[in-house]
């Protein structure tokens, strides 16, 4: 297995920031850095950085793990203006 390390531009409008792909089986851990000096938002593609489809929030130079399937798809959201690298995926495939 190899490891996959994405750097995202993270928009005002949900981003695909990590497509894992279908062959990669379930149970995969995923680890999201923000390297960015605002709050990013994790989540599908219906997230938002408030209401009811909050994503979950990334305060600034933070990161947390997640567990995935193959084909599922991570999007990240900001409300500060667009910053190149602001988001990090890393998984083995």
């Amino acid at each position: 297995m190899a490891l996959q390390h994405i750097n995202s531009q993270v928009q005002t409008t949900a981003t695909l920031i990590a497509s894992l792909p279908p062959s990669m089986g379930r149970n995969i851990a995923v680890q999201i850095y923000n390297n960015h000096s605002s709050p990013i938002y994790i989540g599908d593609a219906t997230i938002t950085t408030s209401g009811a489809t909050i994503g979950r929030p990334m305060s600034a130079t933070s990161s947390f793990q997640l567990w995935l399937n193959g084909g599922d798809k991570i999007y990240a959201i900001s409300a500060a203006q667009t910053a190149d690298g602001a988001c990090i995926v890393t998984f083995s495939a």
